[in-house]
């Protein structure tokens, strides 16, 4: 069940009983460089969120990279980071994103979309796409291969 803790350091309990125990909160959050926004049933309530909206909006403007999955991309959709672009999101999300941000651009048939800093992407596997895709960008097609080999990942099937 989807609690407020994620402001404060207590554990978090996701939906499939794993405990996220964090080590900061909103206020000691240290320079985040990556601002991954994850999806799930608690954007519903954190769509309404301010401070929660407001911690996102202040950090995304010295991040290098803001990227959702999944159902994230509503959140950056309600701060106005989507509005007159593509995004891409969780298939059962594209009807509310349309009321969320009807100046964007859904793309139902990629897996993940960028623009400036900000990336998009639909479920956890296109999350995964998108992860090496960050990873090639900002530290070479060799770097992402050789993690991918680790993984035993096939990161050339699903390009953007």
């Amino acid at each position: 069940m989807y609690s407020q803790s994620q402001k404060k350091t207590e554990p978090v309990i996701t939906v499939n009983g794993l405990s996220v125990n964090p080590t900061y909160n909103f206020e000691n959050t240290p320079a985040i460089d990556i601002l991954i926004i994850s999806g799930g049933e608690g954007t519903r309530i954190q769509m309404k969120d301010v401070e929660t909206l407001n911690w996102i909006k202040k950090t995304d403007e010295k991040t290098l990279i803001t990227a959702s999955i999944c159902s994230g991309s509503t959140l950056l959709g309600v701060i106005g980071l989507l509005d007159n672009q593509e995004y891409c999101t969780h298939h059962e999300v594209y009807d509310q994103m349309i009321e969320i941000v009807p100046s964007g651009f859904p793309q139902k048939s990629k897996r993940f979309v960028g623009f400036d800093k900000i990336y998009t992407s639909w479920g956890i596997s296109a999350g995964i796409d998108l992860s090496f895709h960050i990873v090639e960008t900002l530290h070479g097609k060799a770097i992402a291969q050789k993690t991918a080999d680790y993984m035993e990942y096939d990161i050339t099937r699903n390009r953007e």
